[in-house]
């Protein structure tokens, strides 16, 4: 009896033992865990780490960094936009993170003045930053192809933040264009995503260009600007100035062509006309090939194109400046031509008319006395590509705001590539459907019955 209960005896003091030797592991292993973190992401794409460009960002932050971030809940992009904020949390002890349902919590949205889902403010003390969804989002050109820039946007503006840098983008007014509050507010919008301050300027009235301009932007004059303007413009441009031209076809830009002409350049006076790559078969919105350049190597890479609603062509001339380099960005197919008569009812090609192939474009880089090219300005054909209705085709977003970032480039320039996020599918023939319904359905459930019959037949016969 005594033997008995010393095995007894045993078998428990072996059980406590096994017991709090396991307590003791799982609480080492919970302070290992809290104290050094360890993680793995095994997605494709590395959807869920950081950049290391991002993380030297977060190396820089010396104080609280406010990120509120206003999310559908259950929606996809939603919790895409959750889960990257949540490694910005996890990797900065500066940063804290706020995710707020606007649906559940509209008084808060009103406050934050929340039009749409995928709104961030990163806040910094007194300064703040506004993503939108656009900042934040990229589509492809097959649904579903979506490239989620997301980490860019959100670094970028923390970058921006961190070294209180505020580029300043003027747009030319007084000549009839288009308002940025109004006709491209989401230009405006998606300019001030990415860390620009984007503000009016009337030559007229300020007789200058402000000091702070890091980029002029022209876009769509309806009229030319006065002799007195483009001596403004010029001196602007020869003390290292960059400007941003987007014509508006069917005006003599007689000014603006003497300013372009001495570094090379001149904008026609046509509208182009494509039959062979017209935009779903619209002959006055050509889809131009796309020529390598540092503004193009994005959406060549994503095979994106830019396309370009009444554009004119852009054109070389006899003459360029030792100190300029001129690159050519898009160019039309040889069936096209340049229609000199804008009052024709209708477009047919004529011996006035200007044949293809056609330049829409030219980025032109200033030599420095180092031997090495710096931006200088981008002249293109079309002001509508960025209008409200083509904004979103194709790669007309991505190209111009790769422009804008190409010509204001500063030394806080931060790129990072944004994560493509496709639907992935799988064609079956019918041998596959019938190998993967014969396993899934049959094979596989047969097996774990026939396994649970063998236990329960063995079980029952010891």
């Amino acid at each position: 009896m005594k033997l008995f209960n010393s095995i007894d005896l045993h078998k428990k003091s072996q059980l406590y033992l096994f017991a709090i030797v396991l307590v003791s592991v799982l609480i080492l292993v919970n302070v290992f865990v809290s104290k050094y973190r360890v993680r793995w992401d095994l997605t494709e794409n590395e959807k869920f780490s950081l950049s290391s460009k991002t993380r030297e960002v977060l190396s820089l932050i010396n104080e609280p960094i406010d990120i509120i971030a206003f999310i559908k809940k259950g929606s996809a992009t939603g919790k895409q936009v959750e889960n990257l904020l949540k490694e910005y949390e996890y990797s900065s002890d500066f940063i804290n993170v706020d995710i707020i349902d606007p649906q559940k919590k509209p008084s808060l949205a009103r406050k934050y003045k929340i039009e749409q889902f995928n709104t961030i403010i990163i806040k910094k003390g007194k300064k703040s930053r506004t993503l939108k969804h656009e900042n934040l989002f990229l589509f492809g050109k097959v649904p579903g192809d979506m490239s989620f820039r997301g980490e860019h946007a959100i670094s970028r503006a923390i970058l921006d933040l961190i070294t209180q840098r505020e580029a300043v983008i003027y747009f030319l007014m007084g000549h009839g264009e288009g308002s940025i509050m109004w006709e491209y507010s989401e230009v405006r919008d998606y300019l001030m995503g990415e860390g620009y301050s984007p503000k009016k300027l009337q030559l007229s009235v300020e007789g200058k260009v402000p000091d702070d301009a890091g980029l002029i932007i022209e876009v769509g004059p309806e009229k030319d600007i006065t002799p007195k303007e483009r001596e403004i413009i010029e001196k602007y441009l020869e003390a290292g100035g960059r400007l941003l031209f987007l014509n508006n076809p069917g005006r003599e830009l007689r000014e603006w062509n003497r300013i372009f002409e001495k570094y090379g350049i001149r904008v026609d006076n046509n509208l182009v006309v494509d039959p062979e790559r017209g935009f779903f078969m619209d002959v006055l919105s050509p889809v131009a090939l796309t020529k390598h350049h540092a503004t193009t190597k994005h959406i060549l890479d994503k095979n994106l194109a830019v396309v370009f609603p009444f554009t004119s062509s852009v054109s070389r001339t006899d003459e360029t400046p030792d100190d300029i380099r001129i690159y050519s960005l898009f160019v039309t197919s040889s069936s096209s031509w340049g229609e000199t008569d804008l009052k024709a009812q209708k477009v047919s090609k004529d011996e006035e008319d200007i044949p293809g192939p056609l330049y829409l474009g030219f980025a032109l880089e200033k030599v420095t006395q180092e031997d090495k090219t710096e931006p200088f300005a981008v002249v293109l054909g079309c002001s509508a590509f960025i209008g409200e209705e083509a904004l979103k085709l194709e790669g007309n977003l991505e190209y111009f705001i790769n422009t804008v970032n190409w010509l204001v480039s500063s030394e806080n320039t931060l790129f990072i590539e944004p994560k493509r996020q496709t639907v992935s599918t799988v064609m079956l023939i019918p041998r596959d459907i019938k190998v993967l319904f014969l396993t899934t359905v049959v094979i596989v459930p047969l097996a774990v019955v026939l396994l649970g019959v063998m236990i329960w037949w063995r079980r029952k016969n010891l």
